[in-house]
């Protein structure tokens, strides 16, 4: 029992290893490295908090890759009327509690890091509309009713 336990945590492990695409993870930390000399040389060689917070981000959105890589494609795909309920959420809290900057209401701050909300819903959009495609493959647009939805998320 022991060693079957074992032999299914390697294997999940190995199968971790090999479905990732480390190349697309290499060309990122490599991307963000550049960004960070570029950082630390606008900075005239001083280790400022531009580059501190460039570091800062890099390593959570890392770790959040790397939690991504654990999701299915069928989570996402069950979720994502609930993903874009969210991402609407998101855009009616940044009118609500966002910062007005210039004249335009855009960023939401959340534990010392600010986003755009608006950042999150196209790609809340992209996934609820490729299973809205998905769920019935549009094929005539004679049906003004499987045309309008589409229009109706997007507005």
């Amino acid at each position: 029992m022991k060693n079957n336990l074992l032999n299914n945590k390697v294997n999940f492990f190995t199968n971790f290893i090999f479905s990732v695409n480390w190349l697309v993870y290499s060309f990122l930390l490599i991307l963000a490295l550049i960004g960070s000399v570029v950082l630390y040389s606008v900075s005239q060689g001083q280790f400022h908090p531009l580059v501190s917070a460039h570091l800062v981000k890099f390593t959570i959105s890392s770790i959040a890759l790397f939690i991504m890589c654990f999701i299915k494609v069928k989570f996402i795909y069950k979720c994502s009327y609930l993903i874009y309920l969210f991402s609407l959420f998101l855009l009616t809290i940044v009118l609500i509690f966002g910062n007005n900057d210039y004249g335009a209401t855009r960023w939401i701050n959340f534990f010392g890091f600010s986003f755009q909300p608006s950042e999150f819903s196209k790609i809340a959009l992209i996934i609820v509309l490729s299973r809205y495609y998905n769920d019935y493959k549009v094929i005539n647009n004679n049906n003004f009713l499987k045309v309008f939805f589409p229009i109706l998320i997007i507005v």
